[in-house]
């Protein structure tokens, strides 16, 4: 019920709707959860989600796929892994190479 209501608000309200029913749910589940960051992507606030972890942007990715943004979808997908790949090198310490910096600064 409370998930259909989501929807609702995020076809007929606007965000501050949305967040003023989640934050008056008792229950917040995965699907609820989804729901929200389904309401984040359509109403283009990505960059103020609460949450950013990978259920997050499976449910971000598949928002925005879902309205015909296939090419927004990619380049998300190509910034989160140009992240991940960032972290890994600096884990393994590989700045000091000026190839591997230099490509991280291409990115």
């Amino acid at each position: 019920m409370e998930t259909a209501l989501i929807r609702f608000y995020i076809k007929c309200g606007t965000i501050d709707d949305v967040e003023a029913l989640f934050e008056k749910m008792a229950t917040r589940d995965v699907i609820t959860w989804t729901q929200m960051i389904r309401a984040y992507a359509e109403f283009g606030l990505i960059d103020i989600m609460p949450e950013k972890n990978c259920v997050s942007c499976d449910a971000l990715l598949a928002g925005v796929c879902d309205h015909g943004k296939a090419f927004e979808v990619l380049d998300l997908f190509i910034r989160k892994l140009g992240e991940q790949l960032q972290g890994f090198i600096t884990k393994c310490g590989l700045l000091a190479d000026a190839y591997v910096e230099a490509a991280l600064l291409d990115m």
